[in-house]
């Protein structure tokens, strides 16, 4: 929107501003750069209007962090260091544009402004304010890399099964001489809680930046309210891991496959771990770097791993055709009703 403006304008920066990418490779959060004189008219004044949830440099210099739409009136000769004449002004926001940005140099009426105070010193540095669910996102991929790196000295044997990225193309399971892991075990329950944490940490992810209609409102952007949710939302899921090993069970006897709902079981907790392997380390680079919104990027997220998801249940039935004499309509049936249904289901009650 444009801003009213009382007064007298010696310089309009606004036709100057360029707003760019910072990478030209991957998507970045778009940057607005100019040059603004700081030695001519020493006593004028420069306005700022810039968006909420931007960061306005100096130089290359964080200056000031705007939480709000604001509008920023401060004197010329307070910007000025040393015989510096030109200063470089920068504002980097996600989404920014350049309508939502204007840099006039002038005299202008002060009470008719809204105006922020961010100039308390010659060169003021306001601490920047960080997303908490960026925040929240590190702390607890800490805590799960943690928790991983004591159920491998805990438990070796069980981690190398696991997490074995060759086992997920062969049918050694499926072998009656195979040594199985019970479910009830204190070493499978463990794995357990640790994986539904890292399934839970990309359901809060996802319900944040996608604001997802039935879950974003429950969702405060507070720390311990995410840990909260985080820590329920991954007793939940073990209890549905639990439940999901039932309807196994009762699938396979259905459709007299036989014993197989544990290795059904454990194949596709391989298959769903080494998924979400690829989309924490992509979701962990684009926070860190800001690559690319990540409100843009999740959907997209979400699609790879639903795809890997389905590559896993195909690789299921190619790997039960070769070790089950049933026939392949059944079988194909049964990974419906087994895998494809309660997937969907559950996906729809967390989109909404």
């Amino acid at each position: 929107m444009p801003m009213l403006v009382s007064g007298q304008i010696l310089e309009n920066y606004n036709p100057s501003i360029r707003v760019f990418h910072a990478s030209d490779l991957y998507y970045s959060p778009e940057r607005a750069s100019i040059d603004i004189n700081v030695k001519d008219f020493p006593l004028s004044e420069y306005k700022l209007q810039v968006p909420a949830r931007s960061s306005v440099f100096l130089d290359n210099v964080l200056w000031f962090y705007a939480a709000n739409d604001s509008v920023v009136q401060v004197e010329t000769a307070l910007l000025r260091q040393g015989e510096v004449t030109v200063r470089k002004l920068s504002i980097v926001k996600k989404d920014l544009a350049r309508e939502d940005i204007s840099i006039l140099k002038g005299y202008f009426v002060k009470d008719k402004v809204e105006s922020v105070p961010v100039l308390q010193e010659e060169y003021p540095i306001s601490r920047r304010n960080k997303e908490v669910v960026t925040e929240f996102f590190y702390m607890a991929l800490f805590i799960i890399l943690f928790l991983l790196a004591l159920f491998k000295i805990i438990y070796p044997l069980l981690f190398t099964l696991l997490m074995n990225p060759m086992s997920i193309f062969s049918s050694e399971d499926f072998s009656d001489n195979v040594t199985r892991p019970r479910i009830f075990s204190s070493d499978v329950i463990f794995y357990l809680m640790v994986f539904n944490m890292l399934f839970m940490l990309l359901i809060v992810c996802s319900v944040y930046y996608m604001d997802l209609p039935v879950l974003r409102e429950v969702l405060k952007n507070e720390l311990d309210f995410m840990f909260l949710i985080w820590l329920a939302g991954t007793v939940c899921l073990l209890i549905l891991a639990l439940v999901k090993l039932l309807w196994l069970k009762v699938s396979t006897a259905i459709y007299g496959i036989g014993r197989l709902e544990f290795i059904h079981f454990f194949y596709m907790l391989r298959i769903i771990t080494f998924a979400l392997l690829p989309v924490f380390l992509i979701l962990t680079i684009v926070i860190s770097n800001d690559l690319m919104a990540s409100k843009s990027l999740m959907p997209y997220l979400l699609s790879m791993f639903f795809m890997l998801y389905i590559i896993g249940i195909a690789m299921l039935f190619f790997l039960m055709t070769k070790k089950v004499s049933f026939k392949n309509y059944h079988l194909f049936s049964y990974l419906c009703t087994a895998e494809v249904v309660p997937f969907l289901v559950i996906a729809k009650l967390i989109i909404g």
